[in-house]
């Protein structure tokens, strides 16, 4: 190979490599810049009948702010949310390949994200849960505290962030 093909070789790849480095850095900069904000997590539906074979379960809905303070529009896969009580898993969304467009300098809502918590995930670390939610049903006042992970990709991007709600 000639010294001109060795030096359009090394001039491409390092072009290549440039662009990468680029693209990843502008990346992680549009991640470090996204902000996720669980805007509501309510109490959506309850699935205590038919205590048989099928396991309880109760269904909350999370609603999601995402701001987007950059020049660009970004595509994100719709979070998936992991539920935690006392360091505990308890309750998670359905992982969905639904894709959500977030505006440039603008605020986006992400709503109607149900998160299942299963009486055998929950009775273990939270005893009286059942009791608890006949309270809630009866209008008292939310009064524990979860630990909520979400989870979104997109745009060369993953963002997890972690933000504490009380039911």
């Amino acid at each position: 190979m000639s010294k001109a093909g060795t030096i359009l070789i090394v001039g491409g790849l390092s072009a290549a490599g440039i662009y990468g480095l680029t693209r990843l850095l502008s990346a992680s900069a549009t991640a470090d810049a996204l902000n996720l904000h669980i805007d509501r997590f309510d109490l959506k539906s309850q699935g205590l009948k038919g205590l048989g074979l099928a396991i309880p379960k109760v269904v909350f809905k999370a609603d999601i702010k995402a701001d987007n303070p950059t020049d660009q529009d970004l595509i994100i896969s719709q979070p998936y949310l992991k539920v935690y009580y006392n360091n505990k898993l308890i309750g998670t969304s359905t992982p969905s390949d639904k894709k959500i467009t977030l505006k440039a300098k603008d605020a986006s809502f992400i709503s109607d994200v149900d998160v299942v918590f299963y009486a055998n995930a929950v009775l273990p670390v939270m005893p009286d849960f059942i009791k608890y939610l006949a309270s809630r049903f009866a209008g008292k006042k939310p009064s524990r505290k979860l630990k909520i992970e979400v989870i979104t990709s997109g745009n060369d991007i993953n963002k997890t962030f972690t933000e504490e709600v009380v039911i």
